[in-house]
């Protein structure tokens, strides 16, 4: 039966992929058995250093040290012999013998290892440096016999009194005695050095098993990369289409589209990516053309969930931000129609950059302010306080970066004019959804929340701040943050006072001015709720004295003359702003 081409080709995938595999099967078969021979070599050899070879080094260490006690008592003995009058040496004795035994028998223990090891090594550089030790143990054996009884016979001599005789003869022990340190030291090095010759010999043989693996496997990998190169070249020509075609999405080339040749499962394929682009190109211009009016994550979600999330209004706690700059009006008035737009674009432009870095959502622009928003689904819950104090912080620094560029903007080379930006935070319950009317809908948030955030903004001016939050913001965010609290307000349309902190770019210094002042402000503030008219005054002109360039105590100073003039009837230190 004639086979077509897609036949063909299906089959001579699948048969270069089984050879592929298949040589690799075989290559980490060898590998597995070339590795085990020499794996049980080395296991022979570990075994027989953990059974023979360490037992041996220990018996010939334990001989010396065995041999060197018995020396100890031998001194002891002899010591008290020479006394005048002598001293009881039977315990010495004892003791003596008890080692002489215990070297004699770790002799034996030695030997009978070495016996033992012997016949199993095949390899002559292993078996000569065992046969010299042994060499050397039966001498030892020797030596130890004669110490021994020439030791017992000066400590005879001694017991008998004679001390001229017995200093004669005590002088040939200790000869002997030395000669015999001297032959248990070079057994124990011998010892010592053969065990370490037979643990190279083990790390030798374990680097060939190495080596030996990283070649097979390098031959494995480079025939299988071949056979892949193979594979590849056999490839049909429409997978290569798909596979850059792919590759071209990725990239962002959405007009990308592959021929249609065949009609099997790859002909299927091509038609099902070509669709794929269609619907994205489409999603991508609602995308693109909505992201300018509209938050680009909005948008996305809209698109992809049919608005089902986030059309339906909801209640949810929300961080609100509003801000806009300070003295606009005095500033635009100086400027040509084309050179506001210029200088308002641009400051929107980077004033914009922080709040979406930081997860934050852009409600609108309202004239020279922004209203942005922070929470579920677009920031956690735990987070969308701090992001946006951490967002009003950068745009303070951005801030400064722009008035580089306010120049050029309005095209004031000289006296250009000085930007200044306040902003107030609030976070709360809001309601939460896509409002408006059947025809135009806007996602934005309402409810008190959102009202106290612009009062908090407008605030700034009153306390000449630059950065006003509430005391749930504070509370949401803090530990990362500086604040200062700045007073406890009564707003229009709300029944608690709300007690307000301004935002610090750092912590003051320890010990500094700045620091002084603020701690001045904070105990003036208390004597102030508490009605210490007296104690209040002389915290914030001490503080005012500190810092002249905080706005703060001079509020409360000139709130303190109104105060005086006329007192109110029940002071709960809530200062009451009933401007809207």
């Amino acid at each position: 039966m004639a086979m077509d081409g897609r036949a063909f080709v299906r089959v001579g995938i699948g048969a270069k992929i089984f050879g592929t595999a298949f040589l690799l099967v075989l290559l980490m078969t060898a590998a597995a058995i070339a590795t085990s021979v020499m794996v049980r070599e080395i296991t022979i050899e570990l075994t027989r250093i953990n059974d023979a070879f360490v037992p041996i080094t220990e018996a010939v260490a334990g001989v010396e040290v065995h041999a060197l006690e018995q020396e100890i008592l031998f001194e002891r003995a002899v010591g008290r012999l020479q006394r005048t009058p002598p001293g009881d040496v039977a315990g010495l004795l004892g003791d003596f013998d008890a080692r002489g035994e215990q070297v004699d028998d770790t002799i034996v223990q030695a030997r009978k290892l070495v016996a033992d090891v012997l016949p199993g090594i095949a390899h002559v550089e292993h078996r000569e440096p065992l046969v010299r030790l042994d060499l050397m143990l039966e001498a030892i054996e020797r030596e130890h016999a004669q110490f021994e009884e020439h030791a017992r016979r000066v400590l005879t001599v001694l017991r008998e009194g004679r001390q001229t005789l017995g200093a004669e003869m005590l002088a040939l022990v200790q000869h002997e005695e030395e000669e015999f340190d001297r032959s248990t030291q070079q057994a124990a090095v011998a010892a010592a050095e053969f065990a370490h010759d037979a643990v190279r010999f083990a790390v030798v043989a374990e680097q060939r098993v190495f080596l030996m693996n990283l070649g097979l496997t390098a031959l494995a990998a480079l025939a299988g990369l071949a056979l892949s190169v193979l594979l590849v070249r056999g490839m049909v020509r429409p997978v290569r289409d798909l596979v850059a075609a792919t590759r071209e999405i990725e990239k962002g080339n959405l007009a990308t589209r592959v021929d249609n040749r065949s009609g099997d499962e790859i002909g299927e394929l091509s038609r099902s990516f070509n669709h794929m682009t269609d619907e994205l190109r489409l999603k991508e211009q609602i995308k693109e053309t909505f992201g300018r009016y509209v938050d680009p994550r909005i948008v996305e979600n809209l698109i992809g969930n049919g608005g089902g999330d986030l059309s339906a209004g909801q209640s949810a706690v929300y961080t609100v931000y509003f801000s806009d700059i300070e003295g606009f009006t005095a500033i635009a008035e100086r400027l040509t129609p084309s050179a506001v737009v210029d200088l308002v674009n641009g400051y929107f432009t980077a004033m914009s950059e922080p709040i979406a870095a930081h997860k934050g959502i852009i409600d609108k622009y309202i004239g020279d302010s922004i209203m942005a928003f922070w929470g579920p689904p677009f920031a956690d819950a735990a987070e969308h306080a701090a992001l946006a104090c951490r967002t009003a912080l950068e745009q303070q620094v951005r801030l400064e970066a722009f008035q580089a560029d306010v120049p050029d903007l309005t095209g004031m080379r000289r006296d250009a004019p000085r930007l200044g930006m306040r902003i107030g935070i609030a976070t709360g319950e809001v309601v939460v959804g896509s409002i408006g009317s059947e025809a135009s809908r806007n996602y934005t948030v309402m409810g008190d929340t959102v009202n106290l955030g612009a009062r908090l903004e407008r605030l700034n001016k009153l306390y000449g701040t630059r950065i006003l939050v509430a005391d749930a913001t504070r509370r949401a965010a803090d530990g990362d943050f500086a604040f200062r609290e700045i007073d406890s307000v009564g707003v229009a349309g709300r029944q608690e006072p709300v007690r307000i902190f301004e935002l610090l770019p750092a912590p003051a210094a320890p010990g500094s001015d700045v620091a002084h002042s603020h701690e001045a402000f904070a105990q003036a503030l208390a004597a102030y709720r508490g009605g210490d008219w007296e104690a209040a005054e002389a915290g914030f002109r001490r503080g005012l004295e500190l810092d002249p360039a905080d706005r703060a105590p001079e509020v409360f100073l000139q709130r303190l003359e109104s105060l005086r003039a006329a007192p109110p009837p029940a002071w709960d230190g809530v200062w009451r702003v009933h401007e809207k």
